[in-house]
């Protein structure tokens, strides 16, 4: 099930034995945070493979308290077998999480799929409006309304950070904690700004031409994510935003009728795309997109080190 599933599958108590998989961590932490706060007066208990014995002594137990919370990290390294019947047999709640690592199609993995409901607690779309959108959903819950535009300018400055902005919407819960509506304005005050290998950060000094920056933004952006498509898919969306932008000027639309169109807000238009796109005009931006689309292919098909894709696609924009 998705993630939104579980936490509701948590709120109306439905199920007891979850097995969590995906490769955001921040959505991880989050769902075994909403358990133990389901169930305060539960004790909790935590294991990983080192301490499967005391996990299954724990699981199997019954005679300290009438029920429990277990978790069991990175089960797929566990020794399976010997957990199947006290898991089948127990009361408790049981979060048992997979690595990121795990395969799929593995004896182990496969048992506890049948054994716990599986919630996918994978990594959202750098590009597009899944962030802002889980940034105006967090907003909400926590009883705040907001200025048009304020989910994606959070994004712009945190990045795809979800731990960073966690902290960030709290920073703001706190200074706006009377007025509760968020504005542009308070964002602007408030909200740090995340430039250190991040996506929005690449893009911005490849448009500038600054090789050497990129190519350290890019190293730092590897350092902690390994997935390089997911980096050209970013590029490729706000490039493609750009180069419709100086078509529809062109046609002599104005600018609050292309962000009308394009679904961005007018002021973000304004102050972060619209200049930038026209000083980089049809041509440029056309061949710089048809830069990311061979990268693209490229990426999917490589066999050899991506590395030297990614340092000859910036080298294009010393041109």
């Amino acid at each position: 099930m998705k993630f939104i599933e579980g936490m509701q599958s948590i709120k109306y108590n439905r199920d007891k034995k979850y097995v969590l998989s995906g490769s955001e961590y921040y959505l991880r932490d989050s769902f075994i945070s909403t358990l133990k706060s389901a169930h305060p007066d539960l004790p909790f208990f935590s294991f990983d493979p080192k301490t499967e014995t005391e996990a299954l002594e724990c699981i199997c137990s019954r005679s300290l308290f009438d029920s429990k919370i277990v978790l069991v990290k990175d089960f797929d390294k566990c020794t399976y077998k010997k957990f199947v019947e006290p898991i089948k047999q127990s009361e408790d709640y049981l979060i048992l999480t997979l690595s990121e690592k795990a395969n799929a199609r593995s004896k182990a993995v496969t048992a506890v799929k049948s054994m716990a409901s599986q919630v996918t607690c994978g990594k959202l779309r750098e590009w597009g409006s899944d962030y802002p959108i889980w940034i105006s959903t967090k907003l909400s819950a926590l009883g705040f309304t907001k200025e048009n535009g304020v989910d994606e300018l959070i994004y712009s400055k945190v990045g795809p950070d979800m731990y960073a902005l966690s902290n960030e919407l709290k920073k703001l819960a706190i200074y706006k904690n009377e007025d509760r509506h968020i504005r542009i304005e308070d964002v602007n005050t408030i909200t740090s700004t995340f430039s250190r290998g991040s996506t929005y950060e690449i893009l911005s000094l490849l448009l500038n031409r600054d090789v050497a920056g990129a190519l350290k933004a890019i190293e730092d952006y590897m350092k902690v994510n390994s997935n390089l498509i997911g980096l050209v898919l970013f590029l490729g969306h706000y490039i493609e935003k750009m180069y419709r932008i100086v078509l529809f000027h062109e046609k002599n639309y104005s600018p609050d009728d292309i962000a009308s169109i394009l679904g961005i807000p007018a002021f973000i238009l304004k102050t972060k795309y619209l200049s930038k796109a026209l000083s980089l005009g049809q041509a440029r931006l056309e061949k710089i997109f048809d830069a990311i689309c061979t990268l693209d292919v490229q990426l999917r098909t490589f066999k050899g080190d991506k590395k030297i894709l990614i340092n000859q696609f910036v080298f294009e924009f010393k041109n």
